[in-house]
């Protein structure tokens, strides 16, 4: 493997094909959706040279060092196909899930966060679908993360509400991650009902979730 830096990183990755391009994508917790040369920018952007050079040799060379057996590569396109969500539809499912839910007496966003993030993982990671929370993600060298990602393509955002400033916070970060992500879960614990965002000022692939309603 070449020694990688941002200036050839780029090159290097434009020799990949789309699929591989996602796969490293989701490794580190960034979306999946946009096109090749988007995916490209993203990576380099979003990555250290040195952590993207492990990923290349242990996620994409052994997968290329034997062309003639078709079985590990059927098995590579199963895997891709299971992972491959429906993003609007998954996005959907978490509002739904979200909705339903009456959360336990929670001190702070950390057991807040603790509680949404086993109710994802019971209901997606049987299904393949990958749950990556926020520790998870700053530790692969991202500094700036939604709490938890779903699937690559749904950013879940928690916020326990002990005041405006901490609304006004919640809107600012799902706005931001409304253009990383194609949709954004906004989840307001709120026991004082001290929030004070409506639904409507936000934008569609935002869906803001109030407990209690």
């Amino acid at each position: 493997m070449v020694r990688l830096s941002r200036k050839n990183a780029a090159e290097i990755l434009s020799q990949l094909k789309k699929d591989q391009l996602k796969e490293i994508a989701r490794i580190f917790g960034l979306p999946v959706s946009g096109n090749k040369d988007e995916l490209i920018g993203m990576i380099v952007s979003s990555t250290r040279p040195s952590d993207l050079v492990k990923i290349l040799e242990s996620e994409i060379g052994p997968k290329e060092k034997k062309k003639g057996d078709t079985k590990p590569k059927a098995e590579t396109k199963q895997k891709r196909r299971e992972q491959d969500v429906d993003a609007s539809k998954l996005f959907k499912e978490i509002v739904k899930l979200l909705k339903r839910i009456t959360p336990p007496k929670v001190k702070n966003e950390d057991e807040l966060e603790l509680y949404v993030l086993g109710l994802l993982q019971g209901k997606f990671e049987s299904r393949k679908i990958e749950v990556v929370p926020q520790t998870i993600a700053v530790s692969k060298g991202k500094t700036t993360q939604p709490d938890i990602v779903v699937g690559g393509a749904v950013a879940v955002e928690l916020k326990y509400i002990r005041g405006s400033d901490d609304s006004d916070r919640g809107i600012g970060q799902a706005v931001k991650y409304a253009n990383m992500y194609p949709y954004v879960v906004l989840y307001y614990y709120d026991p004082q009902k001290r929030s004070h965002h409506s639904k409507a000022a936000l934008a569609k692939n935002i869906e803001l979730i109030v407990y209690p309603k």
